[in-house]
């Protein structure tokens, strides 16, 4: 399973480097608080289903799983981004500047849920603005956990 979850993420490596296409989406099929969610996450144990999206959106799959979803971005104009984070339930927007995504800081969260794309629901939700430069590759990780009802997982910039 480690070498299918190390061959996901190459290939999400290549198609976001190369084009705009292509965000990892991991999820563990369990139920678990947003603190755990994290360090499970983290923890190094497998994903249980691995996927190669194509936007970083999806909602209504499933109830009762965590998810992280990471990819990279590359800044298209100078400028000042501001980035959102939105679904349901809880989610976590880490970004790093330098393309490591072991460097990536929390931008954005939501300690609760929203609907899909909506970014206004929380404070919370926006990263503080950001001054970014053109070509500047940003790596990008969402952190996401689901309980019951509606689920999901939205960026926005």
């Amino acid at each position: 399973m480690r070498k299918l979850a190390l061959l996901a993420l190459l290939i999400c490596v290549a198609l976001s480097t190369v084009s705009s296409a292509g965000v990892l989406r991991e999820i563990w099929w369990v139920n678990l608080g947003i603190d755990d969610a994290i360090a499970l996450v983290n923890s190094g144990e497998p994903a249980d289903q691995i996927d190669i999206l194509a936007e970083p959106s999806w909602v209504n799959i499933a109830d009762n799983y965590v998810a992280r979803m990471s990819g990279y971005l590359t800044v298209p104009a100078d400028g000042e981004y501001t980035f959102y984070v939105s679904g349901d339930d809880y989610q976590r927007l880490y970004i790093s500047q330098d393309g490591d995504p072991a460097n990536a800081e929390l931008v954005a969260f939501v300690d609760g849920w929203t609907g899909s794309q909506d970014w206004v629901k929380y404070d919370t939700q926006a990263s503080a603005p950001m001054s970014l430069t053109a070509g500047q590759v940003l790596a990008m990780v969402g952190i996401m956990q689901e309980g019951g009802g509606g689920d999901g997982q939205d960026w926005g910039w």
